[in-house]
């Protein structure tokens, strides 16, 4: 039998690299074990790259790496407004949605949330970051979430609690993946 004469295939073009989303957080220390460092960096991009590299430069002109990222940061912003709560402790009246622009979040118990999971920060109008917790994370549609049982103001940041909080507020998950930089 003789042979087909072979497919001439063509390879697959990659998905073009979009432009790098960061957000500069300047945030009280949230876990007394970590170093002051104030300013953290939150980046996120669709679709990740495999890592990002930070770059800084004392005169504009020579630029040094200063991080390498290797995972995105969870975020996204506020589709609801949210009214001002109290400050350190349970607020089970307010709930408001988020939508993420990658990752997922999850419920958990108040133990833990105590112990400090779920930990997040809503950048207010005025440029401050408020720390906020939340026990319950229900996912309502395609990347967005209602989140319930807050407590807001963690971590020394009750004066950045606004009244009201306006959608479309930026939204980042403190967790592991956001990048701690020097001062300078």
């Amino acid at each position: 039998v003789p042979l087909l004469p072979p497919r001439q295939t063509r390879p697959a073009i990659p998905a073009a690299l979009g432009p790098v989303q960061a957000e500069v957080l300047d945030l009280p220390t949230i876990e007394s074990s970590e170093p002051p460092v104030l300013t953290r960096l939150a980046v996120s991009s669709k679709p990740w790259p495999t890592s990002v590299t930070v770059w800084t430069s004392p005169d504009g002109a020579s630029f040094q790496p200063a991080a390498i990222i290797p995972a995105p940061s969870t975020s996204g912003e506020t589709l609801d407004p949210l009214p001002a709560g109290p400050a350190g402790r349970w607020d089970r009246g307010n709930v408001f949605r988020v939508r993420l622009y990658g990752g997922a979040l999850t419920s958990v118990s108040d133990a833990r949330v105590l112990a400090g999971a779920n930990a997040a920060a809503v950048q207010n109008a005025g440029g401050e970051w408020e720390i906020l917790q939340f026990a319950n994370a229900e996912l309502v549609a395609a990347n967005t979430y209602r989140l319930s049982r807050l407590l807001r103001g963690q971590a020394g940041s009750e004066d950045a609690i606004a009244d009201p909080l306006p959608a479309g507020a930026p939204f980042v998950i403190l967790d592991t993946h956001l990048t701690p930089l020097a001062r300078g």
